[in-house]
């Protein structure tokens, strides 16, 4: 069967399982948006170490002033 054609493109026969560009652009937006929120956790996951990290630097340098301090070691 020979479809007309005009204008507009022709569609695809039904059994091709083509995708029209708008539903091509909408399974790409919502790969990029799911693609986006990853990377936005995996971001949160990185600064949540970052911050862990630097309290335990903190921590651990108080700790040696605490036993420098205890031992009665002199500052000068």
């Amino acid at each position: 069967m020979v479809r007309p054609r005009g204008i507009e493109p022709p569609h695809p026969d039904p059994e091709s399982g083509a995708l029209s560009t708008e539903l091509r652009a909408q399974r790409i937006l919502n790969h990029y948006s799911a693609l986006a929120e990853r990377m936005q956790w995996q971001m949160k996951q990185i600064l949540s170490l970052e911050r862990f990290y630097n309290i335990l630097k903190f921590t651990t340098a108080v700790f040696k002033v605490a036993k420098h301090v205890k031992a009665g070691a002199s500052w000068g």
